[in-house]
C-alpha cells in the first residue's frame, strides 16, 4: 500500500495526498469544483437515461434473462420480485438471520465507538482520539450554547478545516445562517433590539 506524502499514516489517494487533503484542495479550487459538479451532473443524467432506455451495460447479467442486469440470486429484478412473492418463508428466514447478525455485532463491546471512529475518519480525516481531545478541551460542552449535548464536528465547508464541536442544533443554526458571521451579527442585533424596546 502506498502512503500519502501529506500524512504518512494515511493511504494515498491522488497527487501524493490523502483523501481529506485531496478533497480540501479540490474544494478550494473553484475551477476544479465547477468541473467536478458538471461531470457529476452529466454522468448522473447519462446513467438515468441509460437505465430508462435499457441501454446500460451491467457488470453481470441475470441467469433467467441474458439481456437483463443481475439483481439478486442470479435473477433480474422482475423475476426476483416474483420469486419473493412465491417464497415468503425463505425471505422471512433470511431477514431474521440478518437481524441476528446485526444484533450480535452491536452487542460486542466498543461497537458504537468503532462505527463513530470510521465515520469521523471518512468524513473529516479525524480519529476518535482527536475527537475526544476536542471534547475534553471544551469540557464536553457545545462551543456556542455551552450545554451538554451529543456533540458533532463543525467544519468550514470551503476549506474543510475543523472549527470545533457543536450540538446539532447550533451546527444546523450555523448552516441556516450560511456560515456568515455578518448574518449572525445582524441576527444578534435584531434580537437585542427587540429586548431593549
Amino acid at each position: 500500500m502506498r502512503f500519502a506524502e501529506c500524512h504518512e499514516d494515511r493511504k494515498h489517494l491522488a497527487g501524493g495526498l490523502c483523501k481529506p487533503c485531496y478533497d480540501t484542495r479540490r474544494r478550494s479550487d473553484p475551477i476544479k469544483r465547477a468541473k467536478d459538479a458538471a461531470n457529476d451532473r452529466v454522468s448522473q443524467k447519462r446513467r438515468w437515461r441509460e437505465r430508462k432506455e435499457g441501454t446500460c451495460k451491467p457488470d453481470r447479467f441475470a441467469e433467467c434473462h441474458d439481456t437483463r442486469a443481475h439483481y439478486a440470486k442470479g435473477l433480474c429484478v422482475v423475476c426476483y420480485r416474483q420469486w419473493q412473492r412465491l417464497n415468503p418463508s425463505v425471505i422471512k428466514k433470511e431477514q431474521e438471520h440478518g437481524r441476528r447478525q446485526r444484533a450480535r455485532a452491536k452487542a460486542k463491546p466498543g461497537f458504537g465507538r468503532k462505527v463513530k471512529d470510521a465515520g469521523l475518519r471518512h468524513r473529516y480525516g479525524l480519529t476518535i482520539e482527536h475527537y475526544d481531545a476536542l471534547s475534553s478541551a471544551q469540557n464536553g460542552l457545545c462551543a456556542i450554547c455551552e450545554k451538554a449535548h451529543e456533540l458533532v464536528v463543525d467544519h468550514n465547508h470551503e476549506t474543510g478545516a475543523i472549527r470545533g464541536l457543536l450540538c446539532s442544533q447550533c451546527n444546523k443554526g450555523l448552516g441556516h445562517f450560511g456560515d456568515s458571521a455578518k448574518t449572525i451579527e445582524n441576527a444578534a442585533r435584531y434580537l437585542t433590539k427587540g429586548i431593549n424596546e
